[in-house]
């Protein structure tokens, strides 16, 4: 046992952040399906309750997150799904800022970082389910998302991973709500499209199902 979270939260939606110091969870649902703004943070070297991290600008879930050294951005999200990006620095408790916009709106999206750039998958894009879109952010500045390139397979709800260099896009979903068991893989300090690079041992049985990826250097 670590501890316990400031808001209780039921399976699916909620975002988590991380610098190598400070973890941050983000929205979500909770227990009643209801939708929150609430942004907790623990310190990963010690065990206890979670803290107030201060507020998203509206109540959302199923929005995407982004690791990173100094700063995190919530992207997307919200069940009708929003194209809004907002940040704040790690070591800060307070609301989130605007950051930008993404190019449509978007939820069930997932991302793969370095300490200077967010690469998102999309997910579900501009109203469409299992999308191959791809964009990306400067971290260290604010504005709208770039178009990075598209994934070899497109899916929704898929784990995002990184090393800082490379990044991986395992699993998720197509349009039609059925699990893929594919591996994608992009460079993060270019742009392009992502390549196929073999299959996980298990496809998640569907949308719901989503996949979570830990990452590290």
């Amino acid at each position: 046992d670590f501890g316990d979270m400031t808001v209780a939260r039921a399976a699916g939606g909620d975002a988590g952040h991380s610098s190598e110091t400070r973890a941050l969870l983000a929205a979500g649902s909770t227990p009643s399906s209801d939708e929150n703004d609430t942004i907790d943070f623990i310190t990963i070297a010690s065990t206890g309750n979670g803290t107030d991290a201060g507020n998203l600008s509206a109540t959302r879930y199923y929005n995407t997150q982004t690791d990173g050294n100094t700063r995190y951005i919530s992207a997307g999200g919200s069940d009708t799904a929003v194209n809004i990006m907002e940040y704040n620095d790690f070591s800060t408790s307070a609301n989130v800022s605007d950051f930008g916009d993404l190019g449509a709106v978007a939820k069930f999206g997932s991302s793969a970082d370095s300490v200077t750039r967010a690469v998102l998958q999309c997910g579900h894009y501009d109203g469409s389910a299992g999308s191959n879109v791809i964009e990306f952010v400067t971290v260290a500045s604010t504005g709208n998302a770039t178009d990075f390139g598209n994934l070899d397979t497109a899916v929704d709800n898929a784990g995002g991973t990184s090393n800082g260099t490379l990044g991986e896009f395992f699993g998720g979903a197509n349009s039609g709500g059925t699990g893929q068991n594919i591996t994608q893989k992009i460079t993060i300090a270019s742009t392009g499209n992502a390549s196929d690079t073999g299959d996980i041992a298990h496809a998640p049985s569907n949308r719901i199902s989503a996949v979570a990826a830990t990452s590290g250097t």
